[in-house]
């Protein structure tokens, strides 16, 4: 089979996947909005963060859960000025009990997927956890993770193209598991990367 055969069939088998994908998303994220989750289930928003067992990308590209990142630590951060990956010091770390804490499960779609990446495997959808304070960085500047509405466009990191793309927000819903703790980093490049998604130090 020639390569100009097989493309056709890996554009659509990756199509079929991409629909599968979002039909059990929407069936996961067919909720009530946030703000009424939040009011019935009587969850207090706290200070930004990012759960614990999430994976904060480094600047060597490998990933170290956020509860074993230190002060000193050189993580993988976005910067606005070149749309590139740099690197960044973490200057500090905060941490949040989770009794009072609202964190939200946020689903990210890239609907522009170019056949390069169709073909080698790249990223079609990302579910970030954060807490519902938790400030993330949009087409049109920061927005609280639990204040994002389906459409909004958020900046993540796209490993097999190395490149940073506008993923859609597809779905936002509370968590209903027990609480955690969450962290928040702070960087001299205001930002980093939690599972590829550019998270803002609020």
């Amino acid at each position: 089979m020639t390569l100009s055969n097989f493309t056709p069939i890996a554009c659509s088998l990756c199509k079929s996947v991409c629909i599968i994908f979002l039909v059990y998303v929407a069936s996961v994220f067919s909720n009530p909005s946030v703000a009424q989750q939040i009011h019935t289930n009587g969850e207090l928003p706290s200070g930004g963060g990012i759960p614990e067992g999430s994976f904060i990308m480094l600047a060597d590209g490998s990933e170290k859960r956020v509860e074993h990142i230190q002060a000193g630590d050189i993580v993988a951060a976005y910067d606005p000025a070149i749309e590139q990956l740099v690197s960044t010091v973490v200057l500090s770390k905060q941490s949040h009990p989770g009794e009072h804490q609202a964190t939200v499960s946020v689903m990210l779609v890239l609907e522009e997927l170019t056949a390069s990446l169709q073909l080698n495997g790249g990223t079609l959808g990302i579910i970030l956890q954060a807490d519902f304070t938790q400030s993330l960085l949009t087409q049109w500047g920061k927005k609280e993770a639990g204040q994002l509405q389906e459409g909004d466009k958020i900046y993540c990191y796209e490993e097999t193209s190395r490149r940073f793309h506008l993923y859609s927000v597809y779905g936002v819903s509370v968590n209903q598991q027990p609480a955690t703790t969450s962290y928040q980093l702070l960087t001299d490049k205001q930002n980093y990367l939690a599972t590829g998604v550019v998270v803002l130090g609020n």
